[in-house]
Formats: structure tokens, C-alpha cells, sequence
């Protein structure tokens, strides 16, 4: 009988428009590509079934984001499903991708995969803000969501383990970071 695969949670963070989801979209590709279980959560998913009008808006003005509420609410959800997803699925690797802007809120995820006694990595998408803002104004225009928040909001992680991409905004770029990255996670 075979060994089960070990779990991890996986945290990618940034400003809004980075590249956080497109990045975790090729890594969650990629890890499926090597026969793992994923699953792939965050925070936009969650907004968008607890706060459906305010997700509406964010649609189309990248000035409207959540209150303070609401994104504890959306971010205590997260911890919950994914500390029941681990306990009852050790074996899953789960994504997730928002802005974490807070420290604490990083560490809640770390609390959650030492409880599990499962790694926990977090990745931080660079990028200038000014690109940042423009990728946000065209994924509003396509349908995306929008939310910019200053980045004086954004406490920067200090982890000692952080795996830090800039973001070039190039596919391929994060295609190759997407190997770099499960180099250092696998």
C-alpha cells in the first residue's frame, strides 16, 4: 500500500492586481499535472457568495471594496473551511490567494497548518503600482473584480521562509516561477 500524500497550505499574497490568482492558477495546473489533490480558495470566492451586491459593484468600480466587517467575516469563513478541509482531508493541498493585507492574518493561516502539523508556505506577488492599478482597470472592464486598496494598508510579510516573485506580468514568466516555486514547496 502506498503512502498518502501530505497536505499544505498554501498562502499566495499581495497588493489587488498583482497577479496573485493568475499565479495560483498555473500552480494549482501544475500541481495537478503531478497527480496532487488541490483545491484552490479565496477570498473574491468567498465575497462573492456572502456579499453578492457589494461583489456586483466591485465589478464595475474598482473604488468599492469590503468594509472591515465584511472582510472578517470572508476571512474567518476561510479559516474555518480550511481547517475542516485539512482535518478531514490531510492529504489536500489547498491555495489560497488574497490580500491577507494584515500580518495576523497571515498567521492565522500558519496557526491553522501547525495545529495540522502540516507545511505551510507563503508566496508574495511583487509588482509596482502603478501596473497593479492598471491591471486592475482592465479587469473591470472585463468583468474582473476590482478593490484597490492603498498599499500603506498592506503590512509587507517578514517571514523568514517567504518566497518573494515579482511579477512581469508575462505568462510565462510565472509559468517558470511556477517551477521555481514547487521546487521549494515539494
Amino acid at each position: 500500500m502506498g503512502t498518502m500524500q501530505r497536505g499544505s497550505l498554501i498562502c499566495i499574497t499581495g497588493l489587488a492586481g498583482s497577479g496573485k490568482t493568475t499565479l495560483a492558477n498555473e500552480l494549482e495546473s501544475q500541481l495537478i499535472k503531478l497527480n496532487k489533490k488541490v483545491l484552490h480558495l479565496t477570498s473574491d470566492n468567498v465575497g462573492e457568495h456572502l456579499f453578492s451586491e457589494k461583489y456586483l459593484q466591485m465589478l464595475n468600480d474598482i473604488s468599492v471594496d469590503y468594509s472591515s466587517e465584511e472582510l472578517k467575516t470572508i476571512y474567518n469563513g476561510l479559516y474555518m473551511a480550511f481547517e475542516q478541509i485539512l482535518k478531514n482531508s490531510p492529504e489536500t493541498i489547498i491555495i489560497t490567494d488574497g490580500m491577507y493585507r494584515k500580518a495576523s492574518m497571515r498567521l492565522m493561516l500558519r496557526i491553522i497548518a501547525a495545529k495540522l502539523d502540516l507545511p505551510f508556505h507563503l508566496i508574495k506577488v511583487e509588482t509596482d503600482v502603478d501596473s497593479a492599478k492598471n491591471r486592475l482597470g482592465l479587469r473591470s472592464k472585463d468583468g474582473g473584480i476590482g478593490g484597490w486598496v492603498d498599499p500603506l494598508e498592506y503590512e509587507e510579510p517578514k517571514d523568514k521562509d517567504l518566497i518573494k516573485i515579482s511579477n512581469n506580468t508575462s505568462l510565462d514568466y510565472f509559468k517558470n516561477n511556477t517551477a521555481f516555486i514547487l521546487h521549494r514547496i515539494t
